[in-house]
């Protein structure tokens, strides 16, 4: 028997022939804009607001850190080296980008000298002289407790888009849905030969867009979840159907991925057919609006029409959500709309500067999918 030949000719089993696809449909039709993102670390800053007041005293040592182009764990690395401990006795409250200005708190476990061995006991860690280029510790203060990820209420975003420009090839109804990833919708050159927008436009279209987020969007997740080109949603496949465990240390992120993609593809579901602000019967809500399942061991929450919507939009991913019943995670509820507080938009000359709050685990690129296609350079 010929091995090679046997292998063409056989199938793959359905389910590994999954699509996993990172573009889900946008709610509005706003004018028709291209923008290019993140152009610089300074483009795209975002303020770790924690929400409570530090105790100021106990175990815990909180720096206040602000980096630019270095993503959380690099720095917590940094920091564990310097204070001489481990990384699991460091806390944050969440990862925050790496292409961007960011400012966010870290928890170092440093007990009290009783505690201590006599050779921790005589080191002291002199944070004056921590040196890491593109970090800067901003203070430094104490807590009774380690901080962990969510624990912060929000992030405060200050985002410019350069460039800003228009043009009827651009228009929503012949345009792909956005990914929630922040894929290039553009090309440069493209978005070069678009006009340039007036005065006018744009008293116009910073009216429209204020007005349409107040509305409130669709609360996808974003790109720290899905990988670059959504490679943690191929080793969630992998796992999930094929059986192929993933190492130990990437599990967690790799489950995070994949229930934020089911949960994705319900939120998408609704958009296509305009019911995702609207209550069905058996949704569950959280004060104003509907939410989606955070898949888990337990049965959905909803019922009636509700069920049976979310079991047609998993689709294709139901063997994921059998596979996630059963690895450690329980049945939960996201949001299904997102609605930006403190929200102000300006323009400066012809970049479109965006300011805006957001409660933590939810991702700025789902309010600028709504506002822009975004061109990377």
């Amino acid at each position: 028997m010929n091995p090679s030949a046997d292998s063409t000719t056989a199938p793959e089993p359905e389910s590994e022939q999954l699509v996993l696809s990172t573009a889900f449909p946008s709610a509005y039709r706003l004018p028709a804009l291209s923008g290019i993102f993140r152009q610089s670390p300074q483009d795209f800053c975002v303020d770790e607001v924690l929400g409570f007041p530090l105790t100021g005293q106990g175990e815990h040592q909180c720096l206040h850190v602000e980096k630019t182009s270095h993503n959380t764990h690099w720095v917590l690395a940094a920091l564990a080296e310097y204070a001489g401990i481990s990384e699991k006795d460091i806390g944050y409250c969440g990862r925050k980008d790496r292409h961007a200005i960011t400012r966010q708190w870290f928890s170092l476990y440093c007990p009290p000298v009783s505690k201590l061995s006599p050779e921790l006991a005589r080191k002291s860690v002199d944070w004056t002289q921590f040196s890491m280029e593109g970090v800067q510790i901003l203070s430094i203060d104490k807590h009774a407790k380690k901080l962990r990820l969510g624990d912060h209420a929000r992030n405060q975003f200050a985002i410019t888009l350069k460039d800003v420009r228009t043009g009827s090839s651009l228009s929503h109804s012949h345009s792909p849905p956005h990914s929630s990833i922040a894929k290039v919708s553009t090309s440069l050159a493209e978005h070069e030969s678009l006009p340039s927008l007036s005065s006018e436009d744009q008293q116009n279209i910073s009216a429209e867009i204020i007005s349409t987020l107040k509305q409130g969007v669709p609360n996808y997740f974003g790109a720290q979840r899905f990988g670059r080109e959504g490679n943690n949603l191929v080793m969630a496949n992998d796992w999930l159907v094929r059986g192929i465990s993933p190492p130990r240390k990437q599990r967690s992120m790799i489950l995070s991925a994949a229930r934020s993609y089911v949960f994705n593809q319900v939120l998408a579901h609704r958009v296509r057919n305009g019911i995702w602000k609207t209550t069905l019967v058996g949704d569950v809500v959280n004060d104003t609006y509907p939410t989606g399942p955070l898949w888990g061991r337990g049965r959905l929450a909803t019922k009636d029409d509700a069920l049976e919507m979310e079991k047609i939009a998993i689709g294709d991913l139901a063997q994921w959500c059998e596979r996630l019943e059963h690895l450690g995670l329980n049945q939960e509820r996201r949001e299904l709309v997102l609605t930006p507080d403190e929200l102000e938009v300006q323009w400066k000359g012809n970049d479109l500067y965006l300011s805006f709050s957001l409660p933590s685990g939810t991702f700025a690129t789902a309010i600028l999918a709504e506002v822009a296609q975004l061109v990377t350079v």
